[in-house]
């Protein structure tokens, strides 16, 4: 089950193809260290690689398999998260479904 335990993304939802693209971009990374490709690259860039995917994965790394908007959300602090409700919102009040994404 998808699951964001941070800080929420503006346009996670509302603009799903760019977060979706981020998510594939951690998994391109996360194949390029295990197949060992990235000790071929140099120190700094391989160092600068690792850095972005550690914190892609801290922000992204619970919706890896979420493929298209979900129907329903839980959100635990509205207030906090304000953002996510006014996002579901949007999505509902324009009568967008997780098809048209």
């Amino acid at each position: 089950m998808p699951y964001i335990n941070t800080r929420w993304l503006g346009g996670t939802l509302t603009n799903f193809n760019t977060i979706r693209s981020r998510v594939d971009y951690l998994l391109e990374l996360k194949r390029l260290e295990e197949d060992g490709q990235m000790e071929l690259l140099p120190k700094k860039e391989a160092k600068n690689l690792r850095r972005e995917c550690m914190k892609l994965e801290g922000l992204l790394g619970g919706i890896v398999s979420m493929k298209q908007v979900p129907d329903a959300i839980f959100v635990v602090d509205t207030k906090k998260e304000h953002i996510a409700i006014k996002e579901a919102r949007t999505l509902s009040d324009t009568g967008h479904s997780d098809r048209g994404y």
